[in-house]
């Protein structure tokens, strides 16, 4: 970099030197800027390129020279910047003029043209990629200086925040260093695909807030790296350019609200620290709520406008966190250790990058560079958090088997020691109606309200034994050919019924037509089916089963005329475990649950299906549709 004795002289004066640019070199002009506000937007170039530098008349606006990076902060005015760039003798290579970050909204640059005029060059992120000097991701101008200097007018407006530094170089520099930045934004994004993916396969799979959470956290992330290098317009200009009015001045306000919101969701998500810190917790749950309300107000409030309120609230939002952070420190240590590695760095960067938004510090590696190194080893963290999180949701499902395990065993020994005893009860009970019954026929509704009662009570154990190997997933069914009026046969020879529910059986013609079923389980399931018609209809009436057939399906139905099933409790009512509300207050009406869905496994298991529905007339009727 090079000054003449006229630059020289010029600096001595306060005035901003000349920049001598040349060959290769990259050039910042920091330092080289003269600076004015135009609080209406109203000057034009001409009104501007008259105004001197330093002090004017009295009332006059005039340039001031800027010795520091350009960070204005939030405003509406339009900023002119004011530099000449004087090229080296004999240097006559091609220069351009790069401004970054690239989310400036508008930038045009007034070049004179020989005449008394200037001619003008328009970019940033509001003038579409197909319309500026260089459809790059950045702005950038092509710049010709005379041999005895030229000096530029900048006019600059940006809803964004007014931070920006301005470089000249050699297309070929700039072209080295946009390869080496495009590398490094790759391999960020390479990154940062395999923990999304990860994640994104966990909360489909799982179901797990904690899942959901981090990936959204992590493709704010990514979108957010993206957006503030200007990739996101860019890749809106090439592919989707009817989209351009929505998204020009949206992404940086959404992105810098929705990251903070998803921050405190993605920690809160992983510690879970309310039963320890519940009002640490309701706090940071407040301010992220508001981050999102944010988000929602940039649709119809100015971004220039509510940025200073957002990142006004950044720090203590970050205090909140790490105060999180810490607290948890003796309630889950690991964990909170490693939030604490994974955000701190990223938080106090944001703070510094806020804090140079607002305007409070100059533009530089820590107040810009480090946020994007921060969130790079953010990347690593975050694989270590979802692998911590699986591991951790694996030995949940595996401590849940074992439990289930226990259970069905525990199940299945009960079952097998009540078979004995009942048993023994259906005999004595066989014994004594054979020697009471021709002394005492009144006895008759007695013994039969017994029967069933035992009937009954074998069908839950045969329920419990046959849950425990549907569980297991080893059945193997035992087919053989069954006529309808077979299965009429053994249902009504398993059933429960009784002179207040009499069984009606009505079979095809001839018996029907045989079908291969398994006898053990068909039975099973029709004895449910008919135990429950009779359990809910207290009042009584008849027990209705057809077994109707056509070309390719076998269906047999159950109906009773009893209480009927609620309509929104029809798509539930074959759930393990599921009794309808109605069954649940009805005075003496007892169950587990377990038949219907028994019912339905069974027909799973030979390729049909179980519906439910209600009789017309009153009462439900409930069908199983076999292949065959």
């Amino acid at each position: 970099m090079l000054c003449s004795a006229a630059q020289a002289a010029g600096t001595q004066a306060g005035l901003p030197p000349a920049l001598t640019v040349q060959g290769r070199t990259a050039l910042d002009l920091t330092g080289y800027l003269a600076v004015l506000r135009d609080p209406g937007g109203q000057l034009t170039v001409d009104e501007v390129s008259r105004l001197p530098t330093l002090a004017g008349p009295a009332g006059q606006p005039a340039f001031t020279p800027q010795h520091r990076s350009l960070a204005l902060g939030y405003s509406t005015d339009a900023i002119w910047l004011r530099f000449t760039l004087q090229p080296r003798p004999g240097d006559s290579a091609p220069w351009w003029l790069v401004a970054s970050p690239p989310f400036q909204d508008r930038l045009d640059l007034y070049a004179p043209n020989g005449r008394g005029g200037f001619d003008a060059v328009r970019a940033g992120d509001t003038v579409p990629a197909t319309q500026r000097p260089l459809q790059l991701r950045e702005t950038v101008f092509p710049l010709a200086p005379a041999s005895t200097g030229t000096t530029y007018h900048l006019r600059w407006q940006s809803s964004s925040t007014l931070a920006m530094q301005l470089h000249v170089l050699a297309p070929a520099t700039y072209i080295e260093r946009e390869v080496l930045e495009i590398a490094r934004h790759g391999l960020f994004l390479g990154l940062l695909l395999t923990p999304v993916l990860t994640t994104l396969i966990c909360a489909l799979w799982l179901r797990q807030d904690f899942f959901f959470v981090a990936t959204a956290y992590l493709v704010l992330l990514g979108a957010t790296q993206m957006a503030l290098n200007g990739y996101d317009l860019f890749l809106v200009d090439t592919y989707l350019p009817q989209a351009r009015s929505l998204l020009a001045n949206q992404p940086i306000g959404w992105l810098s609200c929705l990251l903070p919101a998803a921050h405190g969701g993605f920690a809160l998500s992983y510690l879970k620290p309310y039963p320890h810190m519940p009002r640490w917790t309701r706090a940071l749950q407040a301010v992220s709520v508001l981050y999102l309300l944010c988000a929602a107000a940039t649709l119809w409030v100015d971004w220039v406008h509510l940025a200073p309120w957002v990142f006004g609230l950044l720090p203590a939002f970050v205090l909140l966190l790490v105060g999180l952070f810490v607290g948890m420190l003796r309630h889950r240590r690991q964990p909170a250790l490693l939030m604490l590695a994974m955000f701190l760095p990223g938080l106090v960067a944001a703070v510094l990058q806020g804090a140079r938004n607002l305007g409070w510090l100059p533009l530089g590696f820590w107040t810009s560079g480090l946020w994007e190194t921060t969130t790079f080893l953010q990347v690593p963290f975050s694989m270590v958090v979802v692998l911590l999180r699986m591991r951790e949701v694996q030995h949940q499902l595996l401590a849940a088997h074992e439990r289930e395990r226990s259970r069905r065993r525990f199940a299945r020994v009960v079952a097998h020691e009540l078979r004995t005893p009942l048993a023994v009860a259906r005999t004595a009970l066989a014994n004594l109606q054979e020697r009471a019954l021709p002394v005492q026929p009144g006895m008759q509704p007695r013994f039969e309200r017994m029967r069933a009662a035992l009937a009954r009570l074998n069908t839950l154990v045969d329920n419990a034994l046959a849950e425990d190997r549907l569980g297991s997933d080893a059945i193997v069914l035992e087919r053989e050919p069954v006529t309808p009026a077979q299965l009429l046969a053994q249902a009504q020879a398993l059933s429960t019924a009784d002179e207040r529910h009499p069984l009606h059986l009505h079979a095809p013609p001839e018996g029907g037509r045989p079908c291969a079923l398994d006898r053990q389980w068909l039975g099973l399931a029709l004895a449910n089916l008919i135990d429950n018609a009779i359990k809910y209809s207290p009042e009584g009436g008849p027990i209705e089963v057809s077994i109707e057939q056509t070309a390719t399906e076998t269906a047999i139905h159950v109906s009773d005329r009893g209480m009927g099933i609620a309509p929104g409790d029809l798509p539930h009512v074959f759930g393990m475990g599921y009794r309808t509300p109605a069954a649940l207050l009805a005075t003496g009406i007892q169950g587990t649950g377990m038949g219907l869905y028994l019912v339905q496994q069974v027909a799973h298991l030979h390729g049909g299906t179980a519906c439910a529905g209600n009789r017309a007339g009153g009462g439900s009727r409930f069908s199983l549709h076999l292949p065959g």
